[in-house]
């Protein structure tokens, strides 16, 4: 790379609040999103989980038709997942030229990287979103379910017993610590990290001051903006997302919004299925971990 885009991740585990920020960021005058690539890469791509799926199993079985009727469906646009490998999304995406652009952001789930460090860009900021468990795992829980559909309701009782290309082993924060340990050591010695909660109560400070550390432009203008999803037409992303969220609708109510809503208190944990009480439990030292270096406000 010989030009001198500012590029930055955002590294998240779902429902963050990830898909409103990226919303937000978007309307950044010179930005162009790139969102969830490797995702396209970990289920679909050449290199992806696709060939491993057994068709005798019901999720395994679902799962195959789903990435089957991506490509038959004439609505859905983004790039192809023949094409799709990890090399590719570095080497022919995140670190080409973008003409026109002065700021590359790239969102994507830490666990889609799939340990494969060695395939991470250079030249990134890098940045990582996270929410209290308690908040992300019914959330993730709902979003699975209605993705894959109620046929498949009976075999997703435990988040954790569903296969690793749809729930990761370390329930996305493990993941997530271990890029933010990786990055550190080799790419980015000063990785922001930012608390959705943090975010969603106090938009102003906790915005400005993400973009001041990432080399951002603020403005109180992009606080909010206008409901509907056509700015998401505007980034790059693969055919295999559009076509899951056409299917589960889980950036819908991003894409609907008009600007970051007040957040409500974590639900007590006991009062949550089993399966996400042993999730929560799972995450909470990385969680807390990383929630002790947020980022603060620029006037604290």
């Amino acid at each position: 790379m010989s030009d001198n885009m500012n590029r930055v991740f955002l590294w998240c585990v779902p429902r963050t609040v990830s898909t409103a920020f990226l919303k937000c960021i978007s309307f950044v005058e010179g930005l162009q999103v790139v969102n969830e690539p490797y995702q396209c890469a970990f289920h679909a791509g050449p290199e992806g989980k696709r060939s491993k799926l057994n068709l005798s199993d019901p999720v395994d079985k679902r799962t195959a038709e789903v990435l089957d009727n991506v490509s038959v469906d004439e609505e859905v646009r983004g790039f192809d997942d023949k094409i799709c490998t990890y090399g590719w999304i570095r080497d022919e995406l995140l670190e080409a030229s973008h003409p026109d652009k002065k700021i590359l952001f790239c969102k994507d789930m830490a666990f889609y990287i799939d340990a494969k460090y060695h395939m991470l860009p250079k030249g990134f900021r890098h940045s990582f979103l996270i929410r209290h468990p308690a908040k992300v795992f019914p959330s993730w829980r709902k979003m699975l379910l209605k993705t894959l559909g109620e046929p498949c309701a009976k075999y997703m009782d435990n988040l954790q017993e569903l296969p690793e290309y749809l729930f990761p082993p370390g329930c996305g924060f493990k993941e997530q610590c271990d890029l933010l340990e990786y990055v550190e050591r080799h790419l980015d010695k000063e990785p922001i990290i930012l608390d959705a909660d943090d975010l969603l109560a106090d938009p102003p400070g906790i915005l400005s001051a993400y973009c001041h550390k990432m080399g951002i432009p603020y403005s109180p203008d992009l606080l909010s903006w206008e409901a509907g999803g056509a700015i998401a037409d505007t980034w790059i992303t693969s055919k295999v997302i559009a076509f899951a969220n056409k299917l589960g609708g889980f950036y819908d109510d991003a894409l609907q919004s008009v600007g970051f809503w007040s957040p409500e208190p974590p639900p007590v944990i006991q009062s949550l299925p089993v399966d996400v009480q042993a999730c929560v439990e799972a995450s909470m030292e990385y969680y807390e971990k990383l929630h002790s270096r947020r980022i603060k406000p620029l006037s604290q």
